[in-house]
């Protein structure tokens, strides 16, 4: 069906379309504008006896790592729409295809939020079922929200839609059990997910054959060949080795995948090494990968520290001293880590998600989890900094900042930065004068 001329189209006397955006085998992607509520949505067309059921399913997950569904529009004119949040950004493959592969560190982060996003939707009985790059979507303040439920399975409700060989999902991100005629499930989805953690670091599918591999061959080359090493990938061997490992029974849970990439605990049986017989064992360090030494400062400081948690040592008071070690910082500037300490107060006020990504995973350990860093932040609004100093030579950072509706306290706060490729995170944090209600 043809769309009328861009912005003359208004679906359900509501949404006015804009431009494509994207398109791929579940539908066609646009821009559009929300007219009553003033807002971007992304809205997609779909075949009509699909998107009702996608709708159904997509709208029963909430989470900061899906992409949400704000509704379903019957338009006499254009048909089925089902209208989402729009996500400023690009895809998983449209990061790699700028970059190139990418880092490990940067590549935990991501995936660890991929990881709590599947692991909300394993709770409501859902398998997505073509998890792969394309259908990540990265913000520009770096979340990564997984979108397309275009073909996910409810266990509750549609238990008889796919039946045994009827393959569903993109063949170089199908699980083996999956591309050999077996039923996908959450196992399935995690075989995906390490799949598109392998096309990360490694600028490539597993199974990548180059443009002359059709789907047959692809997928017969998952069923009969090991997955293929990746050196160089330092503490996610173990993640690649469990979550591509191809007897289900042996593979990593989702949940599992969340507490490696959380603070790095193998599960009772697992090995450290990526690939079987004859791989080199990749050691366990904790997955904070900062290119500076790590410094901590005295508590965990912050909101971290707020709430009483730490190693037990006081908070410094305003204008004392915080004793560091000393640590390279190479790229650094005073600058460069003030406009991250502004990009970040702006972003704890107004996106305590987003914020959440500016956190080293060790300190995103300590600062009690996701849920209670975004419940923590909800209440700062409107932060502004009224003092800052930064130290580019330790990574240091102390700062005085104002938030409307929130206990702001007397001292300043002081942060211990990292800096690698490029970008600052925060490793470290310790406040005088807040104390988190418990």
């Amino acid at each position: 069906m043809a769309l009328g001329t861009p912005n003359s189209v208004l679906l359900g006397g509501r949404y006015r379309l804009e431009r494509e955006i994207g398109r791929g085998g579940m539908g066609v992607v646009w821009l559009g504008h929300d007219e009553v509520l003033g807002r971007k949505v992304a809205l997609k067309r779909l075949a009509a006896e699909a998107s009702r059921r996608e709708a159904q399913i997509a709208a029963r997950l909430h989470h900061p790592n899906l992409v949400a569904v704000f509704d379903l529009v019957d338009d006499p004119a254009e048909g089925r729409w089902l209208v989402m949040e729009y996500v400023e950004g690009t895809t998983l493959a449209g990061l790699v295809r700028q970059q190139g592969a990418l880092p490990p560190d940067q590549v935990a982060r991501l995936l660890s939020q991929l990881a709590s996003g599947l692991a909300a939707a394993k709770a409501e009985g859902i398998t997505h079922r073509d998890v792969k790059p394309s259908n990540v979507l990265v913000s520009t303040d770096g979340i990564a929200k997984l979108s397309d439920f275009g073909i996910a399975r409810s266990t509750a409700s549609d238990a008889t839609m796919t039946q045994t060989g009827l393959l569903v999902g993109s063949p170089a991100y199908v699980a083996p059990e999956v591309a050999g005629g077996q039923r996908a499930d959450h196992a399935s989805d995690v075989w995906s997910l390490g799949a598109t953690a392998y096309f990360l670091l490694a600028a490539q599918a597993p199974y990548d054959s180059g443009e002359a591999a059709t789907a047959l061959s692809t997928l017969y080359r998952i069923v009969h060949e090991e997955p293929p090493r990746l050196d160089g990938v330092g503490p996610l061997g173990p993640l690649l080795a469990h979550t591509l490992a191809k007897d289900p029974a042996r593979r990593w849970s989702v949940e599992q995948v969340q507490a490696f990439l959380r603070d790095g605990s193998l599960p009772p049986g697992s090995t450290q090494e990526f690939a079987p017989a004859g791989s080199a064992r990749q050691r366990r360090p904790a997955l904070v990968l900062a290119a500076a030494a790590v410094v901590l400062l005295a508590g965990i400081g912050g909101y971290a520290a707020l709430k009483g948690g730490g190693d037990g040592t006081k908070s410094p008071a305003a204008g004392q001293h915080v004793a560091t070690r000393t640590t390279t910082s190479t790229g650094a500037t005073a600058a460069g880590m003030e406009a991250f300490i502004d990009s970040y107060v702006d972003a704890v006020s107004s996106d305590p998600a987003a914020a959440w990504t500016m956190l080293t995973p060790k300190f995103q350990r300590e600062s009690g989890g996701f849920e209670h860093y975004v419940a923590h932040w909800e209440s700062a609004k409107n932060g502004r900094v009224r003092s800052i100093s930064a130290d580019p030579a330790t990574l240091v950072v102390r700062y005085q900042v104002h938030f409307a509706h929130y206990p702001n306290g007397p001292g300043p706060t002081v942060l211990q930065l990292v800096h690698e490729n490029g970008r600052y995170l925060i490793d470290g944090e310790t406040t005088k004068g807040i104390h988190l209600p418990r």
